[in-house]
């Protein structure tokens, strides 16, 4: 019997190898975009919330742009999901004086 690709010690070093390096691991599926005009790579059913969680903004200090709509702050809204291709821009807010 062969091994498969994605058990044992070298598919584990490669699941590593990708988290550490920013890329999705291979065996899971993902979702390619373009967030502020830089592709990046989300897992897939990832939403706009998690997409805000994993780079850290705090979504009250962030305007959101989802394939050229802006996306209105409604708690009781669900998140939209992203799909291969989609165009999202971020907007952050910045306090002065």
């Amino acid at each position: 019997m062969t091994p498969s690709h994605t058990q044992g010690p070298a598919a584990e070093r490669n699941r590593a190898s990708a988290a550490r390096s920013g890329l999705p691991d291979s065996t899971a599926r993902a979702v390619i975009l373009t967030v502020n005009g830089d592709r990046r790579t989300v897992a897939d059913g990832a939403t706009i919330a998690d997409l805000l969680r994993e780079l850290d903004l705090d979504p009250r200090m962030i305007v959101v742009e989802h394939n050229g709509e802006i996306l209105r702050r409604d708690a009781s809204a669900p998140s939209p999901a992203l799909r291969p291709g989609d165009i999202v821009e971020l907007v952050h807010f910045v306090g002065g004086g």
